[in-house]
């Protein structure tokens, strides 16, 4: 029984953690956030400023020691729940708070999670840690663990409630789609609901660890009872009641060359993930910026865009060969200044140029269709297949295509030259080019025109499974992989770190990760020279590796300074962060 409560003590924490990483997520919500804001206050808030969700949360270390203190008066169940409710509190006062200023925001969202963090983080860690005495690094690496999968987690779901047809933001990196903004509104509901029932689910699981009076009448029950069991049974719980005894105070702890090594080694360590975080952000806004430059700065609409009539199917032929044809000339346009090349029939109902809710006009799903057969006829479409589910849309054909991407290459004397998909449709030389962007389906279309005049040549590679440029990705799909890749790696790099502690110790586990990550940080530099895979693959295991350092450092310190006063300690080595 007593090994089953340890056990569901660690399941417990990992959903409190589970909970308290959602602020890992707040990146993307904080866009969703701004772009509210902007439009229905008169808060001028920019992407940039999004920066002080996370700063709040970073500022929680300071009252991490607090979490500890409490612990010791009142117990780890009451500490966490008094953290879920104030979570939980926080987030639903950002419903409120967003119709004021963006101030306002952050102290609700930001500041719930900065209670939660710096209340709950030390008191159920450092409780399994004494569950679990000769295994502190492995259930430490799974409850860091399921704090670090959180946004893997957290992340989808948001998005998938705020943003289902995945709609663009505008050239400024806002969104202004009505249905998102009150969907960004509603998500804060799902999102204070959510952490309250995990934070609840974990409490109920967090069992306490026994204490040392409990641990002292346990011995005296063997002693009295000496004459039916072994001595090895006898000395295993006077060893516990030591060990739960042992233990040095707050104060004593700081005094000690360990305490300060320990502190830096944890402040370098948060410094270094952060600078990756910063990478990682750089590529983001990078990525936003081309995407911003190859499209253009506002789409103006013909007037009858804003005609209701224009939005219905008329009945009489010669009205509504106008009206198709008008429609043929708008998709075309307002798909070229978008760099749009194929459309979504379904997710197309929603966007803003089938749906003008200023004056509450949309095409439904049968005058989108006939729309789109009559631009199938005039050559301005492609079905992908007879289900009609998704079409190409060209604005230039692949003729004209073709044309284009050869003049681009005699005007940059490729002529006899070998280029990658990648480096025509997404390379930083193209940006500024018609197809820079285009779909790969429809460049392929278009090199096959060049190929049967002799201009071009498609070259495969050996297994067939397709043209070499295609084994290349865009740089969204890179950034995405990376950041999926980066939070299941940090994840198991955790587990699997505090699992090796276990085995060797702490100096032998620490000094060659560190050194790993020394090497990859101070190297990633270079990798940008090189493919973007390899670049990809090295932020991936730097992040992996530094942030496998949180595994380590809890169990570290009630193994150096003892379990008595370890969830205050713990808190302690964490305020220099």
């Amino acid at each position: 029984m007593k090994k089953l409560r340890g056990i569901l003590a660690v399941c417990g924490t990992a959903c409190v953690y589970c909970a308290m990483g959602m602020y890992f997520s707040s990146g993307n919500i904080a866009v969703y956030l701004s772009s509210y804001l902007r439009m229905y206050s008169d808060s001028n808030v920019q992407l940039s400023d999004n920066m002080w969700f996370l700063a709040a949360v970073g500022l929680s270390a300071v009252v991490l020691p607090i979490g500890g203190w409490l612990d010791s008066i009142v117990g780890v169940r009451i500490v966490c729940l008094l953290a879920g409710i104030l979570q939980s509190l926080g987030i639903f006062a950002t419903y409120f708070a967003l119709e004021t200023n963006f101030i306002s925001v952050v102290i609700c969202y930001g500041g719930s999670f900065f209670l939660s963090c710096g209340i709950a983080y030390t008191p159920p860690l450092a409780n399994i840690n004494k569950w679990f005495p000769e295994k502190k690094g492995l259930v430490t690496g799974i409850v860091a663990a399921s704090m670090a999968a959180a946004p893997s987690v957290w992340t989808p779901i948001i998005t998938a409630f705020v943003n289902p047809e995945n709609l663009p933001p505008d050239e400024n990196g806002y969104f202004n789609d009505y249905y998102v903004l009150e969907r960004t509104r509603q998500s804060l509901l799902l999102q204070g609901s959510a952490s309250l029932v995990l934070f609840l689910i974990g409490i109920s699981f967090i069992f306490p660890a026994p204490t040392v009076s409990e641990l002292e009448n346990k011995r005296n029950q063997v002693i009295e009872m000496s004459n039916y069991v072994s001595k090895k049974e006898i000395m295993a719980c006077k060893m516990c009641t030591i060990k739960e005894e042992y233990g040095l105070t707050p104060k004593q702890a700081i005094k000690t060359k360990v305490f300060a090594l320990l502190s830096l080694k944890i402040m370098v360590t948060e410094l270094v993930f952060y600078y990756l975080l910063f990478v990682y952000k750089s590529l983001l806004e990078k990525s936003a910026k081309k995407k911003a430059k190859s499209g253009v700065m506002g789409f103006e609409y013909p007037w009858h865009y804003s005609f209701p009539p224009f939005f219905t199917i008329q009945p009489n032929t010669e009205t509504r060969k106008v009206q198709l044809e008008a429609w043929r000339s708008l998709i075309l346009s307002y798909c070229k200044a978008n760099r749009i090349h194929t459309l979504d029939v379904q997710q197309s109902l929603k966007n803003e140029i089938f749906c003008n809710r200023k004056i509450n006009r949309e095409l439904n799903y049968e005058s989108l269709m006939i729309i789109l057969d009559y631009l199938r006829e005039k050559g301005s479409i492609e079905w992908f297949d007879k289900k009609k589910s998704k079409c190409y849309v060209y604005w230039k054909t692949p003729n004209e295509w073709a044309n284009v991407i050869y003049d681009w290459a005699q005007s940059r004397s490729l002529i006899n030259t070998v280029c990658t998909f990648y480096e025509i449709v997404s390379g930083d030389d193209t940006l500024n080019e018609s197809f820079h962007g285009l779909d790969t389906d429809i460049l392929i279309k278009a090199i096959e025109i060049l190929e049967k005049e002799g201009k071009a040549a498609l070259i495969s590679i050996d297994d067939g499974h397709g043209p070499f440029g295609q084994t290349f990705i865009s740089d969204d799909f890179l950034l995405s992989a990376i950041g999926a890749c980066a939070s299941i790696g940090n994840a198991m790099c955790r587990l699997f770190v505090g699992h090796l502690k276990d085995i060797v110790s702490y100096k032998k586990c620490c000094v060659p990760m560190s050194g790993a990550a020394a090497i990859l940080v101070c190297t990633l530099i270079l990798t940008t020279k090189a493919h973007p895979l390899v670049y990809a693959v090295w932020i991936v295991i730097a992040v992996s590796i530094v942030g496998s350092q949180y595994a380590l450092m809890p169990s570290a310190v009630t193994e150096y300074f003892g379990e008595k006063y370890a969830s205050i300690n713990i808190g302690l080595v964490y305020m220099s962060t």
